[in-house]
Parts: structure tokens; C-alpha cells; sequence
């Protein structure tokens, strides 16, 4: 399993309900000791729901070997 497929896996299993949908329709990119993680376009909602998302998202992918940061484009 690469990185990107690692950390990709990671999110879908520490993510539930709204976030774990939204999450299925991003990308998760490993550059370097960064994961990008996509934004995707849509409501409101999908940003409330992600202010709500990023923080587990961030703690639980900074626990993989080698991502040492998290940037959400």
C-alpha cells in the first residue's frame, strides 16, 4: 500500500456520517512530509461540515509515518 493509499484508508476509517461522505470524494496527495487533501466544490453545508472534520482528519494522519503536515486545499 502506497502512502497516498495509506492515508487515504486512514481518513475513510477515523471518519463517519456527512464527513466520511464528503471524504470519499477527495483526494489525498503525500508530497514530500505533506498530505494534501482536495476540497470539493458544493453548499454551505460541506464547509461546516469540514471545519467540524479537519481536526480528526489532521490528528489521525499526522500519526503515519512520514506526514509531518496537512494541508487542506
Amino acid at each position: 500500500m502506497t502512502l497516498n493509499e495509506l492515508a487515504k484508508a486512514t481518513v475513510m476509517a477515523v471518519t463517519s456520517g456527512k464527513c466520511n461522505r464528503i471524504m470519499e470524494q477527495t483526494t489525498i496527495k503525500v508530497a514530500g512530509n505533506t498530505a494534501y487533501i482536495t476540497t470539493i466544490e458544493g453548499s454551505a453545508g460541506i464547509s461546516i461540515t469540514m471545519c467540524n472534520c479537519r481536526p480528526e482528519i489532521e490528528v489521525n494522519s499526522l500519526q503515519l509515518p512520514g506526514i509531518n503536515k496537512v494541508v487542506f486545499e
